[in-house]
């Protein structure tokens, strides 16, 4: 099944309000900002998740599947609210990674509980691989 740029819009709207991502945390959908926001396009059937900084392409992710787009895209909107919310805490905590991925975790989990597995996966492999 193909899908628009628009239904992507509509759906990554729909999301965010889920979780109350700010806007400003959100994808460009059908637009190239230059700022090293990520942006998302369509090309050749394939959905593209793109960041690109001073002109210069720096990350592209490609897939054919509407569900692995939008966990890029809310991975990322998720982290950024995790950082965010760390920063608010004020903590000493050593290891602050716990607290991110945590709240990480959280927040994906209202959205998948798959992308909250996926996730934990990822975040369980950053740990072992730099404690």
């Amino acid at each position: 099944m193909a899908v628009s740029i628009q239904q992507i819009k509509e759906i990554v709207t729909k999301l965010a309000r889920e979780i109350d991502a700010p806007i400003e945390f959100l994808p460009a959908i059908g637009t190239t900002p230059y700022d090293a926001e990520p942006h998302i396009e369509i090309r050749n059937g394939e959905l593209h998740y793109v960041v690109v900084e001073r002109g210069k392409e720096i990350r592209r992710d490609k897939t054919t599947k509407l569900d692995d787009l939008l966990y890029l895209i809310f991975e990322t909107i998720t982290f950024d609210m995790a950082c965010r919310y760390l920063i608010r805490l004020r903590t000493d905590t050593t290891d602050q990674r716990l607290i991110i991925f945590s709240r990480q975790e959280e927040l994906l989990g209202i959205l998948s509980e798959e992308w909250k597995i996926r996730v934990q996966k990822e975040h369980t492999e950053k740990l072992r691989q730099y404690p």
